[in-house]
């Protein structure tokens, strides 16, 4: 009999908190929309944080709290006992990133007001794939998207609208080699595949400026040094060292050849030429033309014509840096 009791007195401390915790919305309510008419979704998305940007597998990691708020009266009863249902428990836009790679969410919070007026938080973590245009590389700027998309319903079912007082973003970022602009966003209605049907489509972006100081001095700054090094070989007298003019352009062949596979692997496998690679196989020329210099004028003092290789050597220390000069005004300049 005490027994009986004590399961009694322990089933009446746990049945409020049980209640509590489960959500009181009727199944019937989850499939269908709120209205008949078009559902209108306002969306906020406040950016955390961008902490990578990979430039060979295209993506970026991103901390974000996205914001939906939508009318549904039919949850007006059930008001006060919200905080226990999940998205799976009520009606939700079912929205879904385009862009998405993984995506972790790490909380999800929903209220509703007495109006009816329905808010879904979630902090959400986790890699976008990001579609880079390096043209411009080591001076490029691209945008960083977050696309959203309904799964379930087409533009004439569900339209989005941009939340401007949650377009915002923090102040700091813990990424260090892009500068990251003020966010904006869009909403519109877009064919997502030939001949498919037409969907609500949210765009937020946000301009990533990169850094290009550790490529300049890191890239840019032991390339023009390999550069100055095959030019040494125009000051060396052909007739009395024409071995050390021989190894000097030929080890800085090698050096610039080594530099350039270096600098592929941090690179993604593009079908277009970045202003790096012009600078890059632009000083590649240079050098290997110093080395057919070489070549030259050592050819010339076999043969005792010492005049024409040494003319040849002075004015090629005018020729060369002013072509090195044109091609840094082509790449960067023009």
């Amino acid at each position: 009999m005490n027994k009986l009791w004590v399961a009694g007195l322990l089933f009446l401390l746990v049945m409020p908190f049980v209640m509590a915790d489960s959500c009181p919305v009727p199944e019937s309510l989850i499939t269908n929309r709120p209205t008949e008419a078009a559902t209108r979704v306002d969306i906020g998305v406040l950016m955390i944080d961008i902490n990578d940007i990979d430039d060979v597998k295209q993506t970026y990691t991103v901390d974000a709290l996205i914001r939906l708020r939508w009318i549904d009266e039919r949850l007006i009863p059930y008001a006060d006992n919200i905080g226990g249902c999940t998205a799976a428990e009520i009606w939700t836009p079912k929205l879904t990133a385009l862009n998405r790679r993984q995506i972790d969410m790490i909380y999800e919070e929903i209220e509703v007001s007495p109006e009816g007026i329905v808010t879904m938080s979630g902090r959400h973590y986790g890699t976008l794939n990001v579609h880079l245009d390096m043209r411009e590389f080591p001076f490029d700027t691209n945008p960083l998207q977050i696309i959203l998309t309904s799964a379930s319903y087409e533009a004439d079912e569900m339209y989005f609208v941009v939340d401007h007082k949650l377009i915002s973003r923090m102040d700091k970022f813990t990424i260090t080699d892009f500068d990251l602009g003020q966010p904006k966003a869009v909403a519109s209605a877009r064919l997502l595949r030939e001949h498919g049907e037409e969907r609500p489509v949210f765009e937020y972006s946000i301009e990533a400026e990169r850094k290009s100081g550790f490529f300049m001095g890191k890239l840019f700054l032991p390339l023009l040094l390999i550069v100055f090094m095959s030019w040494t070989v125009f000051w060396i007298d052909s007739k009395k060292m024409f071995a050390s003019q021989l190894s000097i352009s030929a080890l800085s062949m090698l050096n610039i050849i080594a530099y350039l596979f270096a600098f592929t692997a941090l690179m993604p496998r593009l079908d277009y030429l970045t202003k790096a690679d012009v600078m890059f196989i632009g000083s590649a020329v240079l050098v290997l033309c110093s080395l057919l210099q070489s070549v030259l004028t050592t050819a010339l003092v076999a043969r005792g014509r010492d005049k024409i290789a040494r003319r040849i050597d002075l004015a090629a220390r005018w020729v060369f840096p002013s072509a090195y000069v044109l091609l840094i005004i082509f790449t960067f300049v023009l």
